[in-house]
């Protein structure tokens, strides 16, 4: 009786089109696909580093100012669709912002 239950419900998910619904709206390949740019993001805005050497800071107060534009700069182009480009920079004082253009 159990195996007839359950052959009942498979035979009924079939006729319904539960397969083609669920391999054509998977949230798999969608975080998949979200991961993969995601990664591409990371690799074109690298998490800051505290040192002495090129492209490094050399203060804590800088590194934490670094990091919230770094964090800024990457939910920007996370949210862009494939065809938009990211934003030029801009003055002002908001994180992402220029406070002077030197």
């Amino acid at each position: 009786e159990g195996n007839q239950k359950k052959k009942d419900r498979l035979e009924f998910s079939q006729t319904e089109g539960a397969n083609e619904f669920y391999n054509n709206n998977s949230d798999f390949d969608q975080e998949i696909e979200q991961s993969k740019k995601w990664q591409k993001i990371i690799e074109r805005f690298p998490s800051p580093k505290l040192g002495l050497g090129p492209g490094e800071y050399q203060s804590v107060e800088e590194l934490e100012s670094a990091k919230q534009k770094i964090k800024w700069s990457r939910k920007q182009a996370f949210n862009l669709d494939e065809n938009e480009r990211f934003p030029s920079p801009e003055l002002g004082i908001g994180p992402g912002e220029y406070s002077s253009q030197t």
